[in-house]
């Protein structure tokens, strides 16, 4: 980003060639839009020496996890509409914060890729049941959350330390949830990886045992993942406690604009898609205000 006078001037990169070559490039431009994602927004605006204090902070995850099941009769969940169906009830388990369940949309090749591994026997066992196999996928609203830096090449580098007691506690109850709802629901097997290996209920076994067990495993120890990253550039009135304006651009910085869910302010608890889109619009919006021509009255 190349700056003057506290106002953007354009865009500046590195080109690298095919054969080792580079060259510099130098857009332009008196309007520059930042929608780099939530990891790499954050590491553009240090690289660039804009955005202030609180660049990079907040970074929120909705850290989630699945829980998989075997049913006696074939699932293929590969088939039909993806992510048909999710649950809400407990989206508010307290102040706001709780998690939501939904039917997740893989395949064969998502599910290879993604069971834990034992050995080559075992991994091909597991695929031969795929068929019969369905997941549920859950994810939390973080109260807590992380921080994005930049390494000495400007790389961004993630942090992020799962150590909120109110979102250990909802992973653990989001947990416990789709364990009950496989079994409701007639599963012969319900799996539950961790780092040392699996924990297994099979039909007939005393399902709360199963999730007493499922509760002693730490909540760092069992398998995360991400699939919403928001909040390393938010918006706010706030100077101090945000990057950029309620309409998007940079308190510190004319004519720089946040255009993706790192400018969410906090974590939405629930899948952001629309949401970002509807902020872009309105961000849109504002810069056409922002470039508008005056009009004599």
């Amino acid at each position: 980003m190349t700056v003057e006078d506290g106002r953007a001037t354009g865009v500046e990169a590195t080109w690298s060639g095919p054969n080792g070559g580079t060259a510099r490039v130098l857009v332009k431009a008196p309007q520059v839009v930042v929608a780099c994602g939530a990891l790499e927004s954050p590491a553009l605006l240090l690289r660039s020496g804009i955005g202030g204090p609180e660049v990079g902070k907040h970074l929120k995850l909705h850290p989630g996890g699945a829980i998989n099941a075997l049913y006696a009769d074939e699932q293929q969940a590969w088939w039909g509409p993806p992510q048909a169906a999710y649950c809400d009830e407990f989206a508010d388990t307290g102040d706001g914060y709780g998690f939501l369940i939904e039917s997740p949309a893989y395949g064969a090749a998502l599910g290879a890729a993604i069971a834990p591994w034992d050995s080559g026997a075992a991994h091909k066992e597991q695929m031969a049941t795929a068929g019969r196999s369905a997941g549920l996928v859950y994810f939390v609203r973080d109260r807590g959350g992380g921080q994005v830096t930049i390494d000495e090449l400007g790389n961004s580098v993630q942090s992020y330390a799962l150590d909120d007691p109110v979102d250990e506690a909802n992973l653990h109850a989001a947990r416990a949830a789709c364990v009950r709802i496989q079994h409701a629901a007639g599963a012969e097997e319900i799996t539950v990886g961790h780092r040392g290996g699996y924990l297994r209920w099979k039909r007939g076994e005393d399902l709360d045992a199963y999730l007493d067990s499922v509760r002693g495993v730490p909540a760092a120890q069992l398998p995360l993942f991400s699939a919403h990253q928001m909040g390393t550039c938010r918006l706010g009135s706030d100077r101090s406690a945000s990057v950029a304006d309620p309409w998007g651009q940079l308190h510190d910085t004319k004519g720089v604009w946040i255009g993706d869910g790192s400018a969410l302010p906090s974590a939405p608890g629930t899948n952001p898609m629309v949401s970002i889109m509807a902020l872009a619009h309105r961000t849109a919006e504002a810069m056409l205000r922002s470039t508008a021509p005056a009009t004599a009255s």
